[in-house]
């Protein structure tokens, strides 16, 4: 039961932002707070249109290929005429693709918060559309894995951001449907940012959605048996991508094996995955372990996060017990995590991957459905 894109318009609930209900005597200033950005983007979100302007190579004469993202997508990094440093993220028009990155842009538009990604600009041309971005040297969390300055405290620490990231977009009716490591990158102040927004889906409230999402390996088992879901989707890869941090990269499965194994094991299915102080990477607690088996229940209902009172029982787990949350969405707490700690990786243009164009334009159906990017 897919939605039409009337059906993701932004919704109210009785006409109240929802801060206001949060405007109480005794209120959680977190609470509060979060609400608070989640009206505002809730606010924005669809309601700025910037036309995207002509891509012309020469606007960047630096380009440079740093990895493919899917058929013909791509990420490049640019510097314009003053030599700043940006990103840029390229993604080919496919047929039944436009309204997605219509989608992105107006989310990435919207946003406004230290661990959501940048946008600045959007360009297109006769066969792709461009999405002008925050450039790190410091890669993804995915690239800093194992390292020896991986412990508790880093893990916790980019942990709360990316909770406080999904909260954001899902106090909007947002849902990322692709968290994973190499989607969270690093900066050299230590912080985090959630990136690659292309399978969000807008999901009115108390509304669900069926069919597949995210990336092989990390698909919670409502998507993968076909189910319905709703914004469990999130807090499941966010258990998964703590996971990783702690015991090491899980093996990637086609849908049939993930399938097979939920079959196989039904409410255990998390079980799976050893959870064991030993088998940890680094030294893990024992509310560290609880927090990712809460976040790695099968049925959605019973999540941490899904379950009543939602994100900020994510936020008030034990494993958060040390981090002052206001102080760290206004990027107040030093970072564990230095910057030559993570081993910045400046480009090395000699060592940059061949770009290709294709210099064909796309057929008039498939331009149509990027008339509004």
């Amino acid at each position: 039961m897919g939605l039409s894109p009337s059906a993701q318009k932004p919704e109210r609930i009785r006409g109240l932002h929802r801060s206001e209900a949060h405007f109480e005597e005794n209120a959680d200033p977190v609470d509060v707070l979060m609400a608070s950005k989640g009206d505002a983007l809730l606010d924005k979100y669809g309601s700025v249109w910037q036309p995207a302007m002509a891509f012309d190579r020469q606007l960047f004469p630096n380009m440079i290929h740093l990895e493919s993202g899917g058929v013909g997508n791509a990420i490049l990094y640019v510097q314009d005429e003053s030599g700043n440093e940006f990103a840029v993220k390229r993604v080919e028009m496919r047929k039944n693709r436009g309204f997605a990155a219509k989608l992105e842009k107006d989310l990435l538009l919207a946003v406004d918060f230290p661990f959501v990604l940048q946008l600045y600009a959007t360009y297109k041309d006769h066969a792709y559309v461009y999405f002008l971005l925050e450039l790190t040297h410091c890669s993804c969390i995915s690239d800093h894995m194992f390292q020896p300055y991986i412990n508790e405290e880093v893990i916790c620490f980019w942990a709360a951001q990316i909770v406080l990231a999904v909260e954001y977009l899902h106090s909007a009716n947002i849902v990322h449907r692709d968290i994973k490591p190499e989607n969270v990158l690093v900066f050299a102040d230590g912080y985090i940012k959630l990136a690659d927004f292309d399978q969000t889906l807008k999901l009115p409230p108390h509304r669900q959605f069926i069919g597949l999402c995210g990336t092989a390996g990390y698909s919670p088992p409502e998507v993968i048996s076909n189910c319905v879901y709703s914004k469990g989707v999130d807090w499941w890869t966010v258990g998964l991508l703590n996971y990783e941090l702690f015991f090491g990269q899980i093996e990637a499965e086609c849908e049939e094996q993930e399938l097979e194994r939920l079959r196989n094991y039904g409410p255990g299915f998390n079980k799976t995955l050893d959870l064991d102080a030993g088998s940890a990477q680094t030294q893990i607690s024992n509310a560290a372990r609880n927090f990712i088996s809460e976040l790695l229940r099968v049925d959605p209902m019973f999540r941490l996060g899904v379950q009543y009172p939602g994100s900020s029982a994510v936020r008030k787990h034990p494993f958060f017990e040390n981090i002052d949350f206001i102080r760290l969405v206004k990027k107040k707490i030093r970072s564990p995590v230095r910057p030559s700690e993570t081993s910045a990786r400046l480009l090395a243009i000699g060592g940059a991957k061949p770009l290709e164009f294709n210099e064909n334009p796309v057929t008039p159906e498939i331009a149509e459905e990027y008339v509004e990017f």
